[in-house]
């Protein structure tokens, strides 16, 4: 008898089970071993610690950088252009507030003294409040301007105080230093080609007592006055 019975497998039928079934694991196998990459890559990965800081952004050599405006100490706002000058500037950024930058006087006020020639030298005061006091006592030997516009702030990175920056006529950053000249000061005597003093052993603030610092790298630099007792 001859007829047809719903469900009785044919050869055609079973080929085609068997070629669905091999497709199925093939597939199944690739999204396994997907998975296992995707897992390796995240365990893999180097984290960063928890608390751990995020690189500030700051100038590197070959970057350009505008005009910098300024104010000068009478209150007058000016722009510090690079093109017209024959030398390289050095831009020195510093605070009153600031005791790596009284320690680091003597080094920047004998830099100066010995490569004025060679380079223009400005100071910037981030800073206004006791700016006078501040250079009574570290005289610098060069022109210093107070409170950079914050586009300015902005364009140079000011940060790390005391910073150098060297930019030359084009407005091309040639050199930038973070911090007081001890562990780069090596780096910076080759730059210049000059012998440094050092740094100072002591940072004391205009009062009648010494200063009380409170600092950690990376972190804003806050200075109370410790008085003596009358």
């Amino acid at each position: 008898m001859f007829g047809h019975f719903p469900g009785a497998a044919t050869p055609n039928r079973d080929r085609l089970l068997m070629n669905r079934g091999k497709s199925d694991v093939f597939l199944i196998s690739l999204l396994a071993i997907s998975l296992a990459l995707n897992v390796f890559f995240v365990v893999s990965r180097p984290r960063r610690p928890p608390n751990a800081a995020t690189p500030p952004i700051t100038l590197a050599a070959g970057d350009r950088v505008p005009p910098l405006r300024v104010r000068q100490i009478d209150g007058k706002q000016i722009t510090i252009t690079y093109s017209e000058e024959s030398r390289s500037t050095v831009l020195y950024a510093f605070a009153p507030s600031c005791p790596w930058c009284r320690r680091n006087a003597n080094n920047i006020r004998e830099l100066a003294a010995q490569r004025s020639n060679a380079f223009r030298f400005i100071g910037i005061s981030l800073e206004a409040g006791g700016l006078s006091a501040h250079l009574v006592q570290n005289e610098m030997g060069f022109p210093v301007f107070v409170e950079p516009t914050q586009e300015s702030r902005s364009s140079y990175h000011f940060g790390g105080i005391p910073q150098t920056i060297v930019v030359s006529q084009s407005g091309e950053v040639v050199k930038n230093w973070h911090g007081a000249y001890g562990t780069n000061r090596a780096e910076i005597e080759r730059f210049f080609e000059v012998k440094l003093p050092g740094l100072s052993e002591q940072a004391w603030l205009h009062s009648d007592g010494p200063a009380r610092v409170d600092f950690e790298p990376g972190a804003p630099i806050q200075v109370a006055a410790t008085r003596r007792n009358p």
